[in-house]
């Protein structure tokens, strides 16, 4: 299921607000890319390899599109693949202004595929390649929650 960025993350907070309905002590895999790209597309599959292995274990993984392609050509490439997990179409940027879309501006993501960890309290823990995010998030995920 596919939703504009703005729907679902809310990027002037810092995604505080925007991704509380998925956060609640979870950790969050943001997870940039495009159909476009080369790089994502062999990365999507050790996306979709981890979210079926970890959605159970405390760690959501969402894809996050870049803006400028319409959403029934993204839902037909995730359907091709297999992609279960949720994914949302970022926003165009600011007028002048380069970038993959409005998150991505605000998150200083200059070049996709690009990843981030986000912790259970809502803190960017890692960010960069995929493998390396997913790495991060499994280990937060096994960590001890502070009560």
């Amino acid at each position: 299921m596919l939703w504009a960025a703005r729907e679902m993350l809310d990027v002037h907070r810092q995604m505080q607000a925007g991704l509380d309905k998925y956060r609640k002590g979870e950790v969050v895999v943001l997870d940039f890319w495009a159909t476009t790209c080369g790089p994502c597309r062999n990365d999507l599959p050790v996306a979709e390899s981890f979210h079926q292995d970890a959605k159970d274990s405390g760690i959501v993984v969402i894809g996050v599109h870049a803006a400028g392609t319409e959403k029934p050509e993204i839902e037909e490439f995730a359907k091709k693949l297999g992609l279960t997990y949720p994914i949302v179409v970022d926003t165009e940027p600011p007028p002048k202004q380069l970038g993959f879309g409005l998150l991505a501006v605000q998150l200083g993501v200059h070049g996709i595929p690009y990843s981030f960890a986000i912790d259970p309290q809502g803190r960017i823990a890692a960010h960069g390649s995929l493998r390396e995010v997913l790495s991060k998030a499994r280990e937060l995920a096994n960590k001890p929650t502070k009560e």
